[in-house]
């Protein structure tokens, strides 16, 4: 096992553990970031934030996924209608944003949305992996310990989602380094014509201001006098 690997191992097992013995993580599956989560989804409910998408949109990304990533979600965001009990909405509003970041993505930068369709169902990898550790933990009554199988796994799938959200930075960093270097040929190519542009902009405020004009105004002149439509009187 390399250094790094085992740092990864370490940091996980060690995240996992605090949140079992503090209770971040309880028996019913639920955390305090997700009652956080949920209360700021009702915020932005009632403010009217809340971001939707045509289910027709949101489809066509789930076709992209992950054969079982996609059945689930399916499950999640249109529950069947003969299912028993009210379905818990906790899920969908939590993931609904980010969802509707990938449907726009799809239409409009499918580049993007590759790095960040990776960098979603990672997510998705992690807390399956973290739920199968806390179940383990919750069974055996004790803290996870490092030789589990189920750690191994959630070691592997926080690995994972470092490498997609690298991918997601390097290709903002190319997008960000081509921006750059556009920026700075129009620079060198307007440095290249500088005096000539400098000139030509002086004389043409120079006939701007012979004609009475301000050197700010349009370039539009007025109509004669006699040929501008007749403006009413105070008496008519």
């Amino acid at each position: 096992m390399t250094r790094l690997s085992m740092i990864l191992r370490m940091s996980v097992l060690g995240v996992v553990a605090a949140a079992w013995a503090g209770g971040a993580i309880g028996q019913d599956g639920g955390s305090v970031r997700d009652r956080i989560r949920d209360r700021a989804e009702e915020f932005r409910e009632r403010r009217g934030w809340q971001a939707t998408a045509d289910r027709g949109e949101l489809e066509a990304v789930l076709a992209r996924m992950k054969k079982s990533n996609a059945e689930r979600l399916t499950r999640m965001l249109w529950p069947a209608e003969d299912a028993d009990g009210a379905p818990d909405q906790r899920g969908p509003r939590r993931l609904m944003p980010r969802l509707v970041e990938l449907a726009r993505l799809l239409e409009r930068d499918p580049e993007r949305f590759e790095v960040k369709l990776v960098e979603f169902e990672s997510g998705m990898a992690i807390l399956d992996a973290a739920r199968a550790v806390r179940d383990r933990a919750a069974e055996a009554k004790q803290p996870p310990e490092l030789d589990w199988p189920e750690v191994a796994a959630l070691s592997a799938a926080v690995a994972a989602g470092h490498e997609a959200r690298g991918a997601v930075k390097k290709l903002e960093l190319q997008r960000l380094r081509a921006r750059v270097e556009a920026f700075d040929r129009e620079i060198r190519e307007a440095e290249a014509v500088r005096d000539e542009r400098v000139e030509t902009q002086v004389r043409r405020m120079l006939n701007r201001i012979g004609g009475g004009e301000s050197p700010e105004a349009p370039t539009r002149r007025l109509p004669p006098r006699e040929d501008r439509p007749s403006q009413p009187s105070g008496d008519d």
